[in-house]
């Protein structure tokens, strides 16, 4: 995991986390995305795995990752120094994914990003994630595919044209 984030970056002057993330986010850019013509993966099997690899399946996880609260603060307050609007978006997930997610962790989560709204009048969340949308929108248990893309994009669309 360390040599992770020994890759070299693009040329950013931050520290700390912010690195960390940027290196995450670097390293995604890098991957090939997935073809429309691949068959959608909306199995339990999938769910799981998908799961466990974002530890969602853990008990408290979002209190694992007090480094995310920071982070999210940074940008919080960041936004809030220049005057912009910010908007936390849950993104829909698929029930087979929900249901891999324990209630207790779910509910802190949801909380706090109900917290950031309610705090922060430059903050909106709109809360996607349980949302029920059709088999046919999804790419696999937590992603949109390009159909569910355009979908949330629309939604999005005409909610900063209010």
């Amino acid at each position: 995991m360390e040599e992770y984030f020994q890759s070299p970056l693009a040329p950013l002057h931050v520290n700390g986390v912010w690195k960390q993330e940027f290196s995450i986010l670097n390293k995604a850019l890098n991957k090939q995305p997935a073809q429309c013509s691949d068959p959608p993966q909306l199995t339990t099997s999938n769910a799981v795995k998908r799961a466990e690899r974002h530890r969602v399946h853990l008990d408290n996880w979002f209190v694992h990752g007090e480094h995310q609260h920071e982070f999210l603060n940074q940008i919080i307050q960041h936004c809030s120094r220049h005057e912009l609007e910010l908007m936390l978006v849950g993104t829909p997930l698929h029930r087979e994914y929900r249901a891999q997610i324990p209630k207790d962790g779910w509910q802190d989560y949801s909380a706090y990003l109900r917290k950031c709204d309610s705090l922060h009048s430059h903050v909106q969340y709109l809360a996607y994630e349980e949302v029920d949308w059709p088999d046919s929108l999804f790419r696999d248990s937590d992603h949109l595919n390009s159909l569910g893309g355009r979908k949330l994009g629309g939604i999005l669309h005409e909610l900063m044209l209010e």
